[in-house]
């Protein structure tokens, strides 16, 4: 079954959409769906459509096809993607579309069945986007919403969408028998016991809050990686200012990397502030967000501590699956990883259950299996 996925992500890159659309496309292949992947090409030679290079920075077989598309620097490149992508579509003339963006997934959806999946609010002052979610229910062969959290649904359920057309799945992670593990590698400082982030570094991420827990834990080592140039060059700054010796910026990994990086720590955290800004600053997303980096840590067999913050107890449930923390006191993020650290009954049980739920609700390729066993559902 032909299945075209199309979203204007910039691929590769150290987004986390760009990670989702290549990891999804994945799953989908394994599953039987012959898979092309339309997404904008991020390679420093645009000529060159080096899907090599992709598979290699994602840590991904090699099983669909992916068509980057030349991005443009216009206030029309968005317009000249979608019309681009539809083109293709209509040449491939695949079975199902699943698109990212809304205007490539109205137009499919005149055609083809078509799931267009939000992992956000619309643009605030984008009047098209919309006009379009207004008229898209109408559209002969639309078939759905797809977002990630059960807060957004009610979100699109408001604007006029009924709710047997939103289907709420959250993100994924592959789950570590299916990820290369043979290169060990040693991110240790020392001896001391390691904890780990991986992600963006913007506003409201707690990596303030993360170099203020290694200031007052000399027995602990903190490991940060991701984050863009500025904001990595920024907190290596401040870090060498404030003579901390027992924290470590890395800087960027490619997502080929993370896992192996996430099975090297102790612990991992995830110390999400009250407000989570995206990197454009001016739209927050702690009411509706479904953050990759805590399936990604639900996949290593790691304990996880994540701030307590609503939405996530969609997935994460204090004491049977993670430590929570109120996200403005730092003293009970310290003593949760005393706890880890000093507790091996703790440490297993939660590492262990989050394991499960990974692999039992939240891998990839479960994740895939929903959206083909709805789209069965729908068409009987």
């Amino acid at each position: 079954m032909k299945l075209l996925y199309l979203s204007n992500a910039l691929v590769p890159s150290r987004q986390a959409n760009s990670i989702h659309v290549v990891k999804i496309c994945s799953a989908f292949s394994k599953i039987n769906f012959e898979v092309s992947l339309i997404c904008q090409n991020n390679i420093e030679d645009e000529s060159k459509n080096d899907e090599e290079k992709i598979f290699k920075f994602y840590g991904t077989e090699k099983k669909f096809k992916i068509y980057a598309l030349e991005k443009y620097k216009s206030v029309f490149a968005s317009y000249i993607y979608a019309f681009k992508s539809f083109f293709i579509a209509l040449y491939k003339r695949p079975r199902i579309v699943v698109s990212r963006f809304i205007l490539s997934g109205f137009l499919c959806s005149i055609f083809f069945d078509t799931y267009i999946e939000l992992h956000q609010l619309p643009h605030k002052n984008s009047r098209i986007q919309k006009y379009l979610l207004n008229i898209l229910r109408f559209c002969p062969r639309f078939r759905g919403l797809i977002v990630i959290s059960k807060p957004l649904k009610k979100i699109f359920h408001d604007i006029g969408f009924s709710n047997e057309m939103i289907h709420v799945l959250p993100d994924g992670a592959d789950t570590p028998e299916k990820i290369d593990k043979s290169l060990k590698i040693d991110y240790r400082l020392n001896d001391k016991f390691k904890v780990g982030y991986t992600g963006h570094l913007y506003k409201g991420r707690g990596i303030d809050l993360l170099i203020s827990i290694a200031k007052s834990c000399s027995w602990l080592e903190m490991n940060i990686v991701g984050g863009n140039e500025n904001d990595i060059n920024f907190y290596k700054q401040k870090v060498k200012k404030m003579g901390i010796n027992n924290i470590k910026i890395h800087g960027f990994l490619e997502p080929s990397k993370i896992f192996k990086f996430n099975s090297n720590m102790d612990v991992l955290v995830a110390p999400y502030q009250k407000k989570i800004h995206l990197e454009s600053g001016d739209t927050t997303t702690e009411k509706w967000m479904s953050p990759l980096k805590i399936f990604e840590y639900m996949a290593t067999g790691k304990p996880i501590i994540c701030s307590r913050i609503e939405v996530l107890n969609e997935v994460l449930e204090d004491n049977r699956n993670c430590l929570l923390c109120d996200p403005e006191k730092e003293e009970e993020w310290i003593n949760a990883i005393k706890k880890v650290k000093n507790d091996n009954n703790l440490r297993e049980k939660i590492s262990k259950e989050a394991y499960s739920d990974l692999v039992n609700k939240f891998s990839w390729r479960k994740r895939a299996e929903k959206i083909r066993d709805l789209h069965l559902k729908i068409k009987k």
